[in-house]
């Protein structure tokens, strides 16, 4: 359940400048394992440069254009709500929390690659991760946090 002071604007500040860091730290830890994971070499260009990927993002191509659509599924659908859950907290803010980061993200891929994505799976992709983060980190925070029984001691 939410408290009074989880609506004050230096607590929301508070919280996104933790779950922004938090989210791309394990963005890159993730991107890491899927790299090691797919045998592809751990550079530090590639350990930096595979989140914001998306020309050659696709599920049915290579095995080097399977990681980052692996790394950006399991960084937004697996990782997210639980950072959600975690940072956020507050279910009436988890859609504030997911939209910022989905928005930055696309900010970020388009200065990383110094382009528009123009990649429709990107954006099929993306789109329906960032829904799907946010509904996963509501309903977590909802059922998880907000619905737990209430203890009441009258003794």
């Amino acid at each position: 359940m939410a408290r009074k002071g989880d609506f004050e604007t230096w607590n929301i500040a508070k919280r996104l400048l933790i779950f922004l860091p938090a989210f791309y730290i394990c963005f890159f830890i993730v991107s890491i394992i899927v790299l090691g994971a797919a045998r592809e070499p751990i550079t530090v260009r590639s350990v930096f440069t595979t989140p914001f990927t998306w020309a050659s993002f696709t599920p049915a191509g290579s095995v080097s254009a399977l990681v980052p659509f692996v790394a950006l599924l399991v960084n937004f659908i697996v990782c997210g709500p639980i950072l959600v859950y975690a940072i956020v907290a507050v279910t009436k803010q988890c859609w504030d929390f997911v939209a910022t980061v989905t928005l930055l993200h696309w900010v970020l891929t388009c200065l990383v690659t110094l382009a528009f994505p123009l990649n429709y799976v990107w954006w099929v992709v993306f789109l329906s991760s960032g829904l799907l983060m946010s509904t996963f980190g509501e309903l977590s925070c909802y059922y998880l946090r907000d619905m737990r029984e209430i203890e009441v001691n009258h003794t």
